[in-house]
């Protein structure tokens, strides 16, 4: 073989060694700082109006005084020109709740819940599968997380065991689910969605909570599911004592 033809095809494979290294890079490393910068955004808005609602519904009602004209004063050209938080690296889906599991630490702590399961949603914290149910519900509230890239919220699902608590956080409340059972299927078996999975003996008109991720962790042939019941719910001013630890 030609010295030149030998000269080309080794650089041709370093530069595709380059570029797969690039790729490995972005995927690993790059969507996963995108994807926590955004959802700490997202979550704080969130917050915010959590925070905002629990002032309004401790406010007394008064009913407004027709002959006043209440004075509000335009804020400072300074600060009204001046962001009050840094651009996101993307713009993240705006979450309905946030989630809380005390067994995964801070890799789900406060993490947004989206609806949504495409991607740019399971960038934007854990999706909610459109066709089930919402927090607290009778049915299947199930969701879905990364388990590697883009944040991957449940990076440590295997660490997840019966009895383990998963706190929900909407405008409604606080939903405290138990986990009860798990179990590894095939990524087409979309039973295990629906609100008396098969084989699983939950009882009829159960609450229910489903999260699933990818399973093994680097790749995506199967999923691991977990299943779980609703067994308290709070005033949302009222965060569950593990929460507020």
């Amino acid at each position: 073989m030609p010295k030149r033809v030998v000269a080309f095809v080794g650089e041709l494979l370093l530069t595709v060694g380059i570029l797969i290294l690039l790729y490995l890079a972005y995927s690993l490393w790059f969507t996963n700082i995108a994807a926590q910068q955004a959802t700490v955004v997202s979550a704080d808005r969130f917050l915010e109006q959590v925070r905002v609602q629990i002032e309004h519904a401790s406010e007394p009602s008064l009913e407004p005084d027709p002959s006043s004209e209440p004075a509000v004063a335009p804020p400072p050209a300074e600060e009204a020109s001046t962001p009050t938080e840094p651009p996101a690296p993307f713009v993240p889906v705006e979450p309905f709740a946030l989630l809380y599991i005390p067994r995964l630490q801070a890799d789900v702590w406060a993490e947004p819940l989206v609806e949504g399961i495409y991607y740019r949603a399971l960038a934007s914290g854990v999706g909610h599968y459109p066709t089930t149910e919402m927090p607290g519900e009778v049915g299947n509230f199930a969701i879905a997380g990364h388990r590697a890239t883009n944040g991957e919220p449940f990076a440590r699902f295997e660490r997840l065991e019966a009895g383990d608590k998963v706190y929900v956080q909407s405008l409604d409340g606080w939903f405290e689910y138990q986990l009860v059972k798990d179990k590894i299927v095939q990524e087409d078996e979309v039973w295990v969605l629906a609100d008396s999975p098969e084989g699983q003996e939950f009882a009829p008109g159960a609450k229910l909570i489903t999260l699933t991720t990818c399973d093994p962790r680097w790749n995506s042939y199967q999923r691991w599911v977990w299943w779980g019941e609703l067994v308290a719910t709070y005033p949302l001013d009222e965060a569950p004592i593990e929460v507020n630890r």
